[in-house]
């Protein structure tokens, strides 16, 4: 009975780790594309906007892994 529960305990941390990387994921690449693309944006205006239009593609960027956090987070504890 009790390698049932030990089979069942490394299944939850095995699942644990898995949404933690998903997770990351969801957060690290948004914000990396979105800064690259703004950054890019910047370097094609020219001057001085490089750096605000990188900032703001950060942010963008941030706001869209957010998004997919909460809604990873949300199906997650739908179907426990």
């Amino acid at each position: 009975m009790q390698k049932k529960d030990k089979k069942s305990q490394r299944g939850e941390v095995a699942e644990m780790l898995a949404l933690i990387f998903q997770i990351s994921i969801s957060m690290i690449v948004p914000i990396g594309v979105c800064t690259y693309i703004g950054y890019k944006i910047g370097q094609l205006t020219g001057g001085g906007a490089g750096k605000y239009a990188a900032v703001i593609g950060f942010v963008i960027g941030a706001a869209a892994g957010m998004n997919g956090v909460y809604r990873l987070v949300k199906k997650y504890l739908k179907r426990k």
